[in-house]
């Protein structure tokens, strides 16, 4: 499992890899996630545990150009229980 941390960076700037950033969808909580190649996605599909460890895993094929990324794993959102 890999652990990304919730990126300060301004949501409109290039994220880094391994962060993510609250989203939220109607009333749901959710995240997008830029995977270690540095594609961007949402994890609106995913479950979100209270410990911020999605279910299921979590497979690339975000933007830009995800189609044919090989990042397949288990993440847990550091810093999620903090959010919202």
């Amino acid at each position: 499992m890999i652990s990304a941390s919730r990126s300060t960076k301004p949501v409109l700037d290039v994220q880094d890899p391994l962060t993510w950033r609250p989203l939220k969808d109607g009333n749901r909580r959710s995240a997008s996630f830029v995977c270690s190649s540095g594609h961007d996605g949402t994890l609106l599909d995913h479950e979100i545990g209270s410990d911020g460890v999605v279910h299921p895993s979590v497979v690339c094929n975000g933007l830009p150009g995800g189609e044919g990324c090989t990042f397949h794993d288990f993440v847990k959102l550091s810093g999620w229980q903090e959010t919202f």
